[in-house]
This record gives structure tokens, sequence and C-alpha cells, in this order.
């Protein structure tokens, strides 16, 4: 399967196949869809502070937008290794045997389906309060855990309520990081 067909039947909520078979292929589509969600959130983030945060006249000059657009990617990854981490760790104590590289490239892959969340959490972060903008964020929200829960329960070989229960504390847990976070 090419990278485009790959990536549609994830987002279409079907399984993608082993993981193994080409770890190689795995690797590539995590780094570019982290990467991806990173310059979507730093693009956000670049345009809101241009329009709402910055009031000088001659706005962002072009290093710092490289320099936003560069820490977006960079806090993507960062996301992207603590998240997998907290789920391997609860995944571990529920009694998964799954190795953390291959939920690491899994997470990633499947990062694709938050490509749509990154500017409504660009947003949230800049302080943009409105009931439309939460409901947006949290329908997004779901449907990207729905897309990790799937490709995870693909390849965790834990039972449902076992994966139910780690992937409940683990996004209660990293829910918390963020919150301190915004």
């Amino acid at each position: 399967m090419t990278y485009f067909e790959t990536m549609l039947s994830l987002l279409k909520g079907r399984c993608i196949p082993d993981p193994l078979s080409n770890l190689t292929r795995l690797q590539y589509y995590c780094i570019i869809n982290v990467l991806i969600f990173g310059l979507i959130y730093g693009s956000s983030a670049i345009y809101l502070s241009s329009v709402h945060l910055i009031t000088e006249p001659q706005g962002i000059t072009l290093g710092i937008k490289v320099k936003i657009l560069m820490a977006g990617a960079s806090i993507a990854f960062l996301l992207h290794a603590g998240a997998s981490l907290f789920f391997w760790v609860f995944f571990k104590a529920v009694g998964g045997a799954l190795p953390f590289n291959i939920l690491y490239f899994q997470i990633g892959q499947a990062s694709i389906s938050m490509w749509p969340l990154a500017p409504f959490l660009a947003a949230f972060q800049a302080g943009l309060r409105h009931p439309v903008l939460s409901v947006i964020t949290l329908f997004l929200s779901g449907y990207a855990l729905m897309i990790y829960f799937k490709q995870v329960s693909a390849i965790s070989k834990l039972t449902r309520l076992k994966l139910g229960i780690a992937f409940a504390v683990a996004f209660i847990y990293i829910s918390c990081f963020l919150y301190l976070w915004v």
C-alpha cells in the first residue's frame, strides 16, 4: 500500500496491516505524520499570533515565523514521544507485551488523525475561548482517540477491557499534563 492508501484506510478507521511486515515504512509514515502535525500546529500558532497577539505594526519577522514553525514541530515530536511512553507504561501495567518502538511508530502513524485538530489546539492555547471552538475541539479529539484506539488495539493483543483501562488512565494522565501546559 502507498502512503496515501494507508493513511486513507487509517482515517476511515480500518486497521493497518501488521507493523512488523514493513518496519521501515512504518517509521517513515510516523515521521511524516508527526512532522506535518507539528507544522500545521506551528503555522496555526504563527497565524494566531500575527492576528490576535501581536500589536506592533510591523508584525512578525520571517525569523520569528521560522522559529515558531520549528517549535511547533519540536513540540509535536516531544508530545508524541511522551504520549507513546505513557501509553506503553500503562499497557505494560495491564499485562501488555508490546515493544515500545512498535507502539511509538503506530501512534506516530495514527497522528494523521490529529491534523485537523492542530489549529484548534493552537487557538485554545492562544487564549481563544468560544463554545463552537470547544465543541469542534472535543469532537476532533474524540475522533483522534478513536483512531488511536483502533490502531493500538489491532497490535496490542490486549482484551478490550484491559485496553480500555490502559487508554483511560493514560488519557487522564496526559490530559492533566496538557491542562497544566495550556
